[in-house]
């Protein structure tokens, strides 16, 4: 998966899971991180505050705009947010994550580039 695409994806699945009735402090806590570092990422850019409060209301129509915003951005270069993005993940789909479902494109099944 590409960096972009795993954002996106970890943001989406993040606000799905915080919305529902007491999500575990655990995922809250990282769900709140990855958006700080994503409006971080996009604080320079117009709209790119209300594109990231889109998304989390309607991933499935604000997902290529929100990707488009991220990628011009340089967010797939970003380490920190991509981090974020993937302990989301663990957090929210912890069986696709050990098979390496949300791995980097040329990266192992943990996250981590090849030796």
């Amino acid at each position: 998966m590409d960096p972009i695409t795993l954002i996106v994806t970890a943001l989406a699945a993040g606000a799905r899971a915080t919305h529902r009735d007491a999500p575990p402090p655990a995922l809250a806590d990282a769900h709140a991180e990855l958006v700080t570092f994503a409006r971080q990422r996009l604080s320079g850019r117009p709209n790119g505050g209300m594109v990231l409060r889109q998304h989390a209301e309607d991933p499935a129509r604000w997902a290529r705009p929100l990707a488009k915003a991220l990628a011009a951005e340089g967010a797939d270069g970003d380490a920190g947010l991509v981090a974020a993005a993937q302990a989301v993940l663990r957090l929210t789909d912890e069986p696709g994550s050990s098979r390496g479902k949300y791995a980097l494109d040329g990266a192992s099944p943990s996250g981590q580039a090849p030796a």
